[in-house]
């Protein structure tokens, strides 16, 4: 095994471990966890992204520092511009992931991105106000993913504009694929809030 390949299986490493100190609740310890993994590996964006996703919760304004770092690195990786324009998107830093969304849409040859652009997008032009292209784009990624995030936020934005109807049927849809109980949290409370 070369020295890529050995420092590849150390990060890999690194991550399974973060994995499961995230599983335990460890969350301080996982946060020291990605920082060393960070500063051994500071070229590896999967960690220092998921550095900045465990930050943006305590540290804002580091976490969008470690986020544009590593779209300065990657300025022409859809994973990575798609990856970093998910976690500013979640911060309501839209304005910094807008020209990651467009550049990634630009650089994208993979149909299996296409659904997270389009969900990006819609989240984007919902806080420009545009709604009806919003619930459009939404709509699509919901189609082509018919996930439990993608539910989600299309049937938040259906509630925000007064169709509790749709949001429900959204709901209901999301939650029928049977996703691991874990996983079905926000849907089902807003399912459940739905109905109620």
């Amino acid at each position: 095994m070369g020295r890529d390949g050995f420092d590849a299986f150390k990060v890999q490493l690194l991550l399974e471990q973060a994995w499961e100190l995230l599983e335990a609740g460890r969350d301080d310890a996982l946060l020291d966890h990605l920082r060393r993994g960070r500063e051994r590996f500071p070229e590896r964006p999967e960690i220092t992204l998921w550095l900045a996703h465990r930050l943006l919760r305590t540290d804002h304004d580091e976490a969008v520092a470690l986020i544009t770092d590593v779209v300065d690195a990657h300025p022409d990786d859809a994973t990575w511009l798609i990856q970093a324009a998910g976690l500013m998107v979640n911060a309501d830093e839209t304005e910094l992931a807008r020209p990651w969304i467009a550049r990634a849409k630009q650089r994208s040859t993979d149909p299996d991105q296409w659904p997270t652009l389009e969900l990006l997008e819609g989240c984007v032009l919902a806080d420009d106000g545009e709604h009806d292209r919003a619930e459009a784009a939404l709509r699509l990624s919901f189609a082509a993913d018919p996930t439990l995030d993608y539910g989600f936020t299309l049937a938040r934005l259906l509630v925000e504009r007064g169709d509790r109807g749709g949001a429900l049927q959204v709901a209901d849809a999301g939650l029928a694929l049977g996703p691991a109980e874990r996983d079905r949290g926000p849907l089902e409370e807003l399912r459940d809030y739905l109905a109620g």
